[in-house]
Formats: structure tokens, sequence, C-alpha cells
């Protein structure tokens, strides 16, 4: 996960690719000099790669990319996972819903980006311990009676719902149609 973000060692600006122009460099500018920005690279409260995926969900944010900074967030939740902080993911799971549940009634995201954003965000309610959104998400996309894998995996969450189970999951390879799985 360390390769999905650079740092630039001078300023400090996060991107997945530090050499690419900004699409909106005042926003960057401002963002990094805002005080949101100094709470976060301030010392070392919390693990070097959350704090990264972090900034640069900032700094998405500030350039009107939700959609990206949702994901750099959910990305934070996975690195403080990894560094067996629960606290910190599940706070970034919670700070990835907040910025992610608008975009399901934006008019501007395709049919299949909405339904593939809404399946994986069951999947962060869930880890967040947000238990009434996402059975409320989880039902509504049940009711389509979805089939194949989405619906393997909605029916799987709806279970781990019920039984208030917060935990990563693997779905079985047989399930993917193939040897690995995915996390």
């Amino acid at each position: 996960m360390s390769s999905w973000v650079q740092t630039c060692p001078d300023c400090g600006y996060v991107a997945q690719v530090i050499e690419e122009q900004p699409a909106n460099p005042d926003a960057v500018r401002a963002a990094m000099a805002g005080d949101r920005w100094r709470e976060l690279t301030a010392g070392d409260a919390m693990p070097r790669l959350a704090a990264l995926f972090l900034w640069h969900a900032l700094l998405e944010r500030a350039q009107g990319r939700p959609l990206e900074a949702g994901e750099a967030t959910i990305r934070a939740a996975w690195a403080a996972d990894d560094a067996m902080d629960g606290l910190l993911a599940e706070t970034c799971r919670r700070a990835a819903s907040d910025i992610l549940l608008p975009l399901l009634e934006s008019p501007d995201l395709e049919p299949d980006r909405r339904e593939t954003l809404a399946v994986r965000l069951v999947d962060v309610l869930r880890r967040a311990r947000e238990w009434e959104r996402a059975t409320q998400l989880c039902t509504d996309l049940l009711a389509r009676t979805p089939e194949g894998v989405i619906g393997e995996v909605l029916r799987l969450q709806a279970t781990l719902l019920e039984r208030r189970d917060a935990s990563c999951q693997r779905i079985p390879p047989a399930s993917l149609g193939g040897p690995q799985g995915r996390r």
C-alpha cells in the first residue's frame, strides 16, 4: 500500500503521482496552509501510512474530488488495521462514509459505479460499527435481488450485520471464480 501514495520530501505534498500537476494548485496550497493539515501532520499521533492517506484525502477533498478523497480515507483505515489501531481504522471508515454516502445521490455518478460504491459502503459502514446505516443500505441493495458475486457479498454482509460482526472478511475463492479470493 505504501506505493499507492507519494510524498514530496520538500513540501509534504501528497498524491498518487506527485509529478503530476494538481487539478487545483491554489486549493492544495490553501489546504496545506490550513489548520486540518497542521493537525494531521503534527507529531506521530498515528501510523505514518495512515497519515499519508489522510493527507492525500484532505488534498483530494480540497480539489473537489470526493470519490478520490473517500478512497484515500478507506486506504487510511486499511493502514490503521495493519498497524493494529482499531480506533483509528473505525474513525477513518466513518469519515469515508460521510464523504462517500452523498455521492450515491449524485446524478454525475454512472449507475455501475454507484452500485459498486453502494456495495462497498455496506462493508465500510459495517466495519465502522454503523449498524443501522449499513443494514438499511444492505437491505435496499438486496431488495433489487442482485445475482452472482454482488448478491453473495450482500448476503454475507447481511449475516455479519445481524451478528454485529465488524471484523475483516474474505470471500471464498470459489465464489469469485478463481484461486485467490479478494479482501
